[in-house]
Parts: C-alpha cells; structure tokens; sequence
C-alpha cells in the first residue's frame, strides 16, 4: 500500500519550477517558491517514492509507499478473503461439513 498526495499544478509552470522533497513523516512539495508541507499519516520510505508529472493537465502525483509494512499479514487477509468467497460460492459445504455431528435429542423430562 502506499500514501499518495495529487497535487493540482497548472500545466503551463515549468516543472523545473517544482521540488519535492519526501521524509519519513512529512513531504514538502515548492512551487515557484510556494511551499506546501503535509504530515503524512504513516512513516514512508523516501527512497522508494515516485513522483510523476501528468503530461495533460499538469497534476502532480507522489506516491510514497509505506515503510515497515508486513506484505505477509496483507497476503494473508487476501487469501482468506478468497477462501471465505469460494466457501460461499460453492454454498458453504466446508461449513456444514463441520457442523453435521449427530447429537442427541434435548430431553427435557430430566429436568
């Protein structure tokens, strides 16, 4: 996953006018020596960041992708979530699978 900041720029400013600078918690972006700094929501990893410049309407867009992210845990959730849509589609025969045990009947003149 990454955190991605679109910054609107007119197409007509020379993109030699632009710097952008990413940390880990915050990302200062100067246009024609305006200044936007923003704190980032999660730590990123400045050195795997991309910016790009949108040949049509001049956009900026960094996308800066997050640092210390476990791939694993992400994998595993996207793994579960196709099992539990296969389980559905195939009417859930894993489940009553599971939950066909014969039990006795309740008697209640135990009681």
């Amino acid at each position: 996953p990454n955190v991605v900041l679109v910054v609107s720029v007119p197409k007509f400013i020379s993109t030699a006018l632009i710097e952008c600078d990413v940390q880990p918690t915050v990302i200062r972006v100067t246009i024609k020596g305006k200044v936007l700094q923003l704190t980032l929501p999660q730590e990123v990893s400045p050195d795997n960041s991309k910016v790009t410049r949108g040949q049509v309407d001049g956009r900026l867009r960094v996308e800066m992708p997050m640092a210390n992210f476990d791939l694993k845990a992400e994998e595993r959730q996207r793994i579960r979530n196709e099992i539990i849509k296969e389980a559905k589609e195939a009417k859930e025969p894993a489940l009553k699978e599971r939950t066909t045990t014969k039990s006795k009947p309740f008697n209640n003149s135990q009681w």
